[in-house]
C-alpha cells in the first residue's frame, strides 16, 4: 500500500498551497531567465575594471589539473 505525504498547514487550503507553489516556481523561472541573460552578455569592448570583474564573477569556472 502506498501512502502519499500531504503537508497539512493550519489555516491554508489546498488551493492556497498550490498558489504559493506556483509563485515559487515563477520566482525560480525568473531567476534562471535573468541568469541566462547575464551569461549571454558578451565581454565589453572597452576595458572597465568593474565591468570585467562582473563579467567573470557571473560565470562558473572550471579548473582542471
Amino acid at each position: 500500500m502506498v501512502y502519499l505525504f500531504v503537508p497539512c498547514l493550519l489555516g491554508l487550503s489546498g488551493v492556497d498551497l498550490l498558489m504559493y507553489d506556483l509563485k515559487a516556481l515563477e520566482a525560480y523561472a525568473s531567476y534562471f531567465y535573468n541568469l541566462s541573460k547575464i551569461w549571454s552578455k558578451p565581454l565589453p569592448e572597452t576595458y572597465d575594471p568593474q565591468d570585467v570583474a562582473h563579467y567573470f564573477s557571473a560565470r562558473p569556472h572550471v579548473v582542471a589539473l
